[in-house]
C-alpha cells in the first residue's frame, strides 16, 4: 500500500483477508523481538518483514502480521498514542503490551492510501485491555 497507490478491489480483498486471519499479541511481539535482535540497527518494516519469515508456511498470517505492524507503526509514529508510548532520543518507541494486543484484534481500515486503525476505537480497546489486565 504505497503512498501513490489507490485502494482497488484487490487491495480491499487483501485488507479483508487480513482482518479475518487470526493474529495474536504474541505473534506481533515475536516479530518485533526477532527483528530487534536480528537487525538491531534497522527499526523499520523491512526488518519486520525479514523477521516474519517464520510465517512462510502461512502466507495469509504473514501478510496479516505485516499489515498490522505497518498500521501500528503508522499509528504510533504519525498519530501518536499519548500516555501509551514513550519515544526515546535514539528513535526507539517503547510500547506496552496492551497496545500490541489491540493491534492484534482491531479491524484494519483504509487510511488515505495506507492501512491503519480507527483512532478512537483503537485507543478505547487499549484502555479496555489494560483495565482487564489490572483487574485479572
Amino acid at each position: 500500500m504505497g503512498e501513490n497507490r489507490r485502494w482497488d478491489d484487490a487491495s480491499r480483498d487483501m485488507l479483508s483477508e487480513a482482518n479475518t486471519t487470526p493474529v495474536t499479541k504474541d505473534d506481533l511481539l515475536r516479530i518485533v523481538d526477532e527483528a530487534e535482535s536480528s537487525f538491531p540497527d534497522a527499526r523499520d518494516l523491512m526488518a519486520y518483514a525479514m523477521a516474519a519469515r517464520g510465517f512462510i508456511r502461512d502466507p495469509d498470517k504473514m501478510e496479516a502480521v505485516m499489515l498490522r505492524l505497518k498500521a501500528l507503526s503508522r499509528f504510533v509514529s504519525d498519530e501518536g498514542a499519548p500516555g501509551w508510548t514513550i519515544s526515546l532520543p535514539d528513535g526507539v518507541v517503547l510500547t506496552p503490551e496492551p497496545v500490541f494486543a489491540a493491534a492484534a484484534d482491531q479491524p484494519l481500515i483504509e487510511v488515505g492510501d495506507d492501512v491503519g486503525f480507527d483512532r478512537e476505537t483503537f485507543l478505547a480497546r487499549v484502555l479496555e485491555i489494560a483495565e482487564l489486565k489490572e483487574i485479572g
